[in-house]
């Protein structure tokens, strides 16, 4: 089971398999996910700019999957709710959000 959630799983791949696990998530899921190595997500600034917690890269794994379009990750069993839309990834109704400020001491 992968960590992070239905929009950007990370998964943790056997020793010295990482190569394996990006192959076959690219040949199998291409259509529905782009697969990174965990080095390139952080270097395309998928986790905003330098500098990050130095806990980051043991956090999201080996491998970050970017869902696309409106996919979700989820594992036979898991238990399917109903939610008017999901975050987390790069699609624009997730990347633009409504901001609202105002001045408390006033």
């Amino acid at each position: 089971r992968p960590a992070g959630e239905p929009r950007v799983p990370y998964f943790f791949a056997r020793q010295g398999a990482v190569v394996d696990l990006l192959d076959y998530l690219g040949e199998q899921y291409a259509a529905e996910m782009w697969a990174l190595h965990a080095e390139e997500a952080i270097a395309t600034g998928l986790f905003g700019p330098m500098p990050h917690l130095p806990e980051l890269r043991q956090r999201i794994g080996d491998v970050v999957a970017v869902m696309r379009a409106d996919y979700t990750y989820k594992l036979a069993g898991d238990v399917e709710r109903a939610f008017l839309g999901t975050h987390g990834s790069l699609s624009p109704d997730e990347m633009e959000i409504a901001w609202l400020a105002r001045r408390l001491d006033r």
